[in-house]
């Protein structure tokens, strides 16, 4: 995928959110170049412009034709039920409603059905989904849920029953026209419920978002038009719904509508011990082995792992490991020896048949694991490159199809920050090496450049934190050369957020005895 950002130029077009026919300013150019056999749900191999409405400030695509959704295929599903479906973001948008005022949901544009499957394993609720892609047919069946193969219109049928809450996860991005589909939405919702709907936050196109955040917001050929707050409230309001309340984080949006006054919750918190019940749940109900075990599996351990219940990890992590030696001859007990790199110059499928798409995952926290809570130093360092080398294979074969995954990309770049960690244990003048060279980039025989560079604001705090690990230590004379070097100057000067990030730097440095 080829990204320009423009910097003049306009074009008439009417707004599809506001209907404004002011011109429109280019934001940017995107084409990519994915043969169709590798692309998944893309209509048209581009270019497109993405244009901005002086008057909402909404960003659409110059051609708003919906696509032509091809079936996502094995690679697809299995990427979806693995890593890309992230679950714990799925379910927070529920956690804002009080379970108690809600029997019947709806879930428009329902995916595999991870929603529909937690709201009645926790809450209880009477549950339906609206989705005619084959992810979600196959959710249906995996899960045993009821979904019903459509896309929502006037003649879609609900029994006669509206819904207490109806819930539109990642759907108004995709409509070419939003008020006749909120309209059709608004008609299903109960007199006292209310339509809940996350979409990416246009707010969040901008030149320094990381491509693993930035990719997924674009989506070019799927994603017809993208909101800010202000435009997402604006068009709820103007459909039919006066009260309208709208949070909004660097990449998303959440959005409730009602006709009346409606409580919430002022937190979208997931329960970490409901979470934590469900996955096992499923993880022990589901076929072993399977794609859709592995993500329970991976999902369940990274949870255990982050609220520091090992004895819970480990029984997913054990089935992890055994599931991935039996289908890809991938040992984790030896994390040095893993390279799924070459595994990636096949086609997306062949790519899939070969590696777990939360082969990352998995091994980041089995690093946190052996570094935090079992100090055996030298299997999380090997851990933690295998956890890169890992990422940038992933990410290359998702590339390939137009995709990215944004938490492949994160704990890619701790990997590396994780990896100085552990040298300060084993050889602290390796970590100074290798905080040099994070500092510097990619070099010719590294990844590409926006697959290689960790950003400068978290290497600017791992060299704080490295710093500190150094002098708690003992390792003074190392300690001094990293000091050294973290005054340096960088060959190009860094941004707003880099000179704030600096500055704290100095003041550490400052204060070291």
């Amino acid at each position: 995928m080829w990204i320009e950002w423009a910097d003049s130029g306009t074009l008439s077009l009417a707004c599809p959110a506001c209907g404004s026919s002011a011109p429109k300013r280019r934001q940017l150019s995107v084409r990519w170049a994915a043969p169709r056999s590798l692309r998944w749900g893309y209509s048209s191999p581009g270019p497109l412009t993405l244009l901005r409405c002086p008057d909402c400030e909404s960003a659409f695509y110059d051609s708003l034709a919906p696509a032509q959704y091809d079936d996502p295929g094995f690679g697809g599903i299995k990427f979806h039920v693995e890593q890309g479906a992230g679950i714990d973001a799925m379910l927070k948008p529920l956690c804002r409603f009080d379970p108690a005022r809600v029997r019947r949901y709806l879930e428009i544009g329902c995916g595999f059905g991870y929603s529909l499957d937690f709201a009645r394993f926790a809450f209880g609720w009477q549950v339906r989904g609206l989705d005619p892609s084959s992810l979600a047919a196959a959710g249906r069946d995996a899960l045993h849920l009821d979904i019903t193969s459509a896309y929502l219109g006037p003649e879609t049928e609900y029994d006669g029953l509206s819904s207490d809450l109806v819930h539109c996860s990642e759907v108004i991005e995709h409509i070419a026209d939003p008020h006749a589909f909120l309209t059709l939405a608004r008609r299903v919702v109960a007199p006292h419920g209310a339509l809940s709907l996350t979409t990416p936050n246009a707010a969040g196109i901008r030149p320094d978002t990381s491509s693993g955040e930035l990719v997924p917001i674009l989506s070019p050929g799927q994603h017809l038009i993208l909101f800010t707050k202000a435009s997402l409230e604006r068009i709820l309001r103007a459909t039919g719904f006066p009260h309208v309340q709208v949070w909004e984080r660097p990449v998303s949006l959440h959005a409730v509508a009602s006709s009346e006054p409606y409580p919430l919750r002022d937190t979208a918190d997931v329960e970490a011990a409901l979470y934590l019940r469900y996955l096992a749940d499923r993880a022990a109900t589901v076929p072993p082995g399977t794609p859709i075990a592995a993500g329970f599996d991976y999902r369940l351990f990274k949870a255990a792992v982050c609220v520091a219940d090992v004895a819970a990890a480990q029984p997913a992590h054990d089935r992890l490991r055994a599931a991935y030696a039996e289908r890809y001859g991938l040992d984790l007990a030896a994390p040095h020896d893993i390279d799924v790199g070459p595994r990636a110059r096949g086609s997306f499928d062949e790519f899939a048949r070969a590696c777990p798409f939360n082969l990352t995952g998995v091994l980041f926290f089995q690093g946190i694991v052996a570094m935090n809570h079992r100090v055996d130093y030298g299997f999380a360092l090997e851990s933690f490159r295998a956890t890169a080398r890992a990422g940038v294979a992933i990410r290359t074969a998702l590339r390939a199809i137009g995709a990215d995954d944004g938490e492949t990309e994160d704990l890619g770049w701790h990997a590396r920050t994780h990896v100085m960690y552990c040298l300060a244990h084993l050889d602290p003048a390796a970590a100074v090496r290798e905080m040099a060279a994070l500092r510097a980039g990619p070099g010719p025989a590294d990844p590409p450049a926006e697959l290689g560079r960790v950003p400068a604001d978290i290497v600017t705090e791992a060299g704080i934190e490295l710093l500190k690990r150094l002098s708690a230590l003992g390792h003074e004379a190392e300690a001094s050369r990293l000091a050294s070097l973290l005054e340096e100057p960088r060959a190009t000067p860094p941004p707003g957020m880099w000179q704030r990030l600096w500055r704290r730097a100095r003041q550490a440095l400052a204060r070291r005895p």
